[in-house]
């Protein structure tokens, strides 16, 4: 049975679990863990779910395509010109996306 007591106790021992150094190796921890559980299931009946290991491949997708692009693993920071340029040509370089891109 779930109380007070052992709601508090429960959340102390997840708060004292050190957290992952970034997103990227809370991903790869995922897939370590549940790589085959639905991540996303789509409204839509034509499209099929999701799983752990279907992101992990579109990432490492998207992350070879910048690469050759001449892109390189930097810092976080916010996107400049050329960044926004690059993006909004591989979203086919359509004037609403690159306003989209413009704004962030």
């Amino acid at each position: 049975m779930l109380t007070l007591a052992n709601h508090a106790a429960e959340r102390s021992a997840i708060e004292a679990e050190p957290l992952f150094q970034n997103v990227g190796a809370l991903f790869d921890h995922a897939l370590d863990v549940c790589a085959d559980r639905p991540l996303w299931i789509f409204a839509d009946d034509d499209r099929a779910s999701l799983t752990n290991r279907d992101l992990g491949a579109l990432i490492a997708r998207s992350a070879n395509a910048f690469t050759a692009m001449g892109g390189k693993k930097r810092h976080t920071r916010r996107p400049d010109h050329a960044d926004r340029t690059r993006a909004s040509s591989c979203l086919g370089g359509s004037g609403q996306a690159r306003r989209r891109l413009d704004r962030h």
